[in-house]
């Protein structure tokens, strides 16, 4: 489930985790977060973990 759609397993996530899970299903590099791992670190981390769960996500569905 996409961290956009709305329904009763949506949990809110931060705006950081959707840009990131935005960033994948547009096709961005992992490498291409905005956010600087030394100086904003949380929003780094959940940057990079909404990019993976839509990486896993995409995965699990062509399986």
């Amino acid at each position: 489930m996409s961290p956009l759609d709305v329904g009763d397993e949506y949990e809110e996530q931060s705006p950081a985790y959707e840009e990131g899970w935005a960033a994948y299903h547009n096709e961005l590099d992992r490498s291409e977060n905005p956010h600087d791992a030394e100086s904003d670190p949380a929003e780094f981390e959940e940057w990079d973990q909404g990019w993976f769960d839509a990486l896993n996500e995409a995965e699990e569905i062509e399986q």
